[in-house]
Order: C-alpha cells, then structure tokens, then sequence
C-alpha cells in the first residue's frame, strides 16, 4: 500500500475479528445486531457473520473508498473530509461491535445514550 496513513485504519478495522475470537467461547450463538427506539433487541445474527464476516465487509468498504479517494477523485478536493471519512468506518465498526459483544456478554449497556453521544460530537 502506498500510503501508510491508509493502512492503520485497516488494522483497526480489523481489530474486531481479533477480540471476537478471543470472546468466542463466551458469547453466544445468536448476537444483537438491532435495537428499537427503546433500546430493546429486535433483531439477531449469528456470532460467525459478525465476528467474521462484518469486519471483512468494513475493510472492503474502506478498501474501496481508498481507492475511489486515490484514483477518481482529485487531490483538491478536501483532505479534512477525506480524513474523517476514512476513520470513521474503522472507529464507528469497533464502537458498534465492541457494544454488540458487550451486550452478548450480559453488559446491558444503554445504546440511545451511546449514539446520542456519538451523533454529538459529529455535528
């Protein structure tokens, strides 16, 4: 890879495969992947598609948007964007798994408060 700056937030985006397998004895089989406006569970998917697959998806999702950044779009156009575009798939895949691994393992963590926090410090 060209760019070294491209390649941390890959690791990173990658992180949840690591800790998801060191948890895999511990969580359970099915894993919450959504939430309804009350915070309860609504939705469920198989700890593999997450711990696996999701992260994959991410890093291919962010593949490409390295790509897109390096060989469609001009270099004038602007890197402050670029930049928070880039971290914010690695960082908000770890927050988000991290939370889903958490649930599964009893730490019923409130997550409206979690996303309005989030939603705060992006606007």
């Amino acid at each position: 890879m060209k760019n070294k700056k491209s390649f941390l937030p890959l690791i990173i985006t990658l992180l949840p495969i690591f800790y998801g397998l060191i948890l895999w004895t511990k969580l359970p089989v099915e894993l919450p992947i959504h939430f309804n406006i009350n915070g309860e569970v609504d939705r469920y998917a198989n700890k593999v598609w997450l711990i696996i697959i999701w992260p994959i998806i991410a890093t291919l999702l962010h593949l490409f948007l390295i790509i897109y950044r390096t060989k469609i779009v001009a270099r004038s156009q602007n890197n402050k964007m670029h930049t928070i575009i880039s971290w914010s798939i690695p960082l908000g895949n770890n927050i988000l798994l991290s939370y889903i691994f958490a649930y599964g393992l009893g730490n019923h963590i409130n997550i409206t408060s979690i996303l309005c926090r989030l939603l705060a410090f992006y606007l």
